[in-house]
């Protein structure tokens, strides 16, 4: 008896102390990867030096340089949308107490949509920066109201989620009446609206990654607080917590890191939403634990779709948002299935 005691004790440790030494080693080789292998070509061999030196504002030519400029950034914005998505889903579901929670229960991608598509009915925008401004505007725009409405509220997460929902329907009739009277409108919406990884440049990467990072930051450090929101408002206003500004500060940061990841490479789905439930399953539930996984748990899964999604049809690519919902979807079904083993349903 004393044994299995000891088995299931340290069974768990064991996990996650394998967890942390393989998970950084996956992603780099994640990282090597995306910038090896594309849907035409796959450049074996080439050095990592000559990278670093483009980056410090070295010159290169050839096969590197391509790789350089397309490749490089991609891999960037894709580990960016991974971990600022991921960690944003594990913070909701802490918030709402809600384990299908994700970043798109606020509403603010279908605020960023509602933008974009207004700003390229109503003034005709193109170009990745135009999209850029519609889209973190449109975001930004939502976040202020959700904040507000759930603050008046008392920062309930039924409010939160209400709103949310409210904004998501309202924004998806406002799209529908737009790109039925249009057909030029309909057909520059799709292309935004399946994600993608490659539309900035390394001022447009830098910057609205500066604001995701920093929004990333802040949850990190809130990250005791998720733990004591779970066990509900009054067990953790008896911890001395100030409920309602820290709630408020979760939600303002989660809508800022989504409306700068949406604005760089369009609404994708189901990474916040499935990360969260694999972390819990490496390293327990305390979001200590659960936000630094998901920081490397979010870069792999977004880099290892974007990989198969450029080599599975060649030379064609699958765009980000189709591979993640083709990927996530199952993975996140076998997690339902396996949980509701586990407890007996």
């Amino acid at each position: 008896m004393l044994k299995q005691r000891t088995e299931l004790v340290t069974r768990p440790v064991l996990t996650r102390r394998l967890f942390w030494f393989l998970a950084p080693v996956v992603v780099a080789l994640a990282v090597f990867l995306s910038l090896a292998v594309g849907a035409r070509t796959v450049v074996v061999g080439f050095e990592f030096g000559a990278v670093a030196d483009v980056l410090l504002g070295g010159t290169t030519e050839g096969e590197l340089a391509d790789t350089v400029s397309v490749r490089l950034p991609r891999t960037a914005v894709a580990i960016l949308v991974g971990l600022g998505l991921a960690v944003c889903g594990a913070a909701m579901q802490g918030l709402t107490r809600n384990a299908l929670a994700d970043p798109g229960i606020l509403g603010v991608n279908s605020g960023a949509a509602m933008a974009v598509v207004l700003g390229i009915y109503l003034f005709g925008l193109a170009g990745p920066w135009a999209y850029v401004a519609a889209a973190f505007t449109g975001a930004i725009g939502v976040a202020i109201v959700i904040y507000l409405v759930s603050e008046k509220s008392g920062d309930s997460p039924l409010t939160v989620v209400l709103v949310g929902t409210a904004i998501t329907v309202g924004a998806a009739s406002v799209i529908s009446a737009i790109i039925v009277l249009s057909q030029e409108t309909l057909s520059s919406f799709l292309l935004w609206q399946v994600g993608s990884l490659n539309r900035g440049d390394w001022e447009m990467v830098l910057i609205l990654g500066a604001i995701a990072l920093l929004g990333v930051l802040v949850l990190i450090v809130e990250a005791r607080n998720l733990d004591n929101l779970t066990l509900g408002d009054e067990s953790a206003t008896s911890l001395g917590m100030n409920v309602a500004l820290h709630r408020g500060v979760i939600t303002l940061c989660v809508a800022v890191i989504c409306s700068a990841l949406v604005a760089l490479a369009g609404p994708i789905g189901f990474v916040g939403l499935v990360v969260p439930h694999i972390a819990r399953k490496f390293v327990g539930g305390s979001y200590l634990r659960i936000i630094p996984a998901c920081c490397l748990l979010g870069p792999m899964l977004v880099l290892g779709t974007d990989v198969i999604g450029r080599v599975i049809l060649p030379p064609a690519e699958v765009p980000i948002g189709v591979a993640t919902a083709v990927v996530g979807a199952p993975v996140f079904i076998m997690l339902v299935r396996t949980g509701r083993k586990q407890v007996g349903v």
